[in-house]
């Protein structure tokens, strides 16, 4: 004998109207992971074998291989080191300079140029330089290309 069993109105139409709801919720998953992905930062600019240059006197230098040797001149002494992009983030360091005793304008930016390229997470390509980015998106270098 077959019996069926019915289900009171207010557990149907309650039933019904959360069915109803889920297409409507897997819509809004699919949208709130799409806009996630465009909110990611900016893909990176191409950085292999490029060289950049920064407006000191002298200026700073910057050479970065396809293989990950980065190499340049902070002012008075030559330096070089790795990079690499690593976790969408572009890491430069660490770096090892020469140690000549500089009394001169190149002597006094290199410290803090050099320090920058170790705080780089990101770049990316304006105006035709390269702004070298910290964790929080601020300005440490704006490069442009060597002449």
């Amino acid at each position: 004998m077959n019996t069926l069993h019915e289900v009171p109105m207010a557990q149907s139409s309650s039933f019904r109207s959360r069915l109803c709801a889920w297409p409507a919720l897997m819509a809004v998953v699919a949208l709130s992971a799409l806009l996630g992905a465009c909110a990611q930062a900016p893909a990176l600019p191409e950085l292999g074998d490029t060289r950049w240059q920064g407006d000191g006197n002298p200026p700073t230098q910057l050479r970065l291989d396809a293989n990950g040797q980065a190499s340049g001149f902070g002012g008075c002494n030559r330096f070089s080191g790795r990079w690499r992009i690593d976790g969408g983030q572009l890491r430069l360091g660490p770096l090892a300079a020469t140690r000549m005793m500089c009394l001169t304008p190149g002597g006094e930016q290199e410290g803090p140029f050099l320090a920058s390229l170790e705080a780089t997470r990101s770049a990316r390509l304006e105006g035709g330089h390269l702004l070298l980015l910290d964790a929080q998106g601020q300005v440490l270098q704006s490069l442009q290309p060597a002449r």
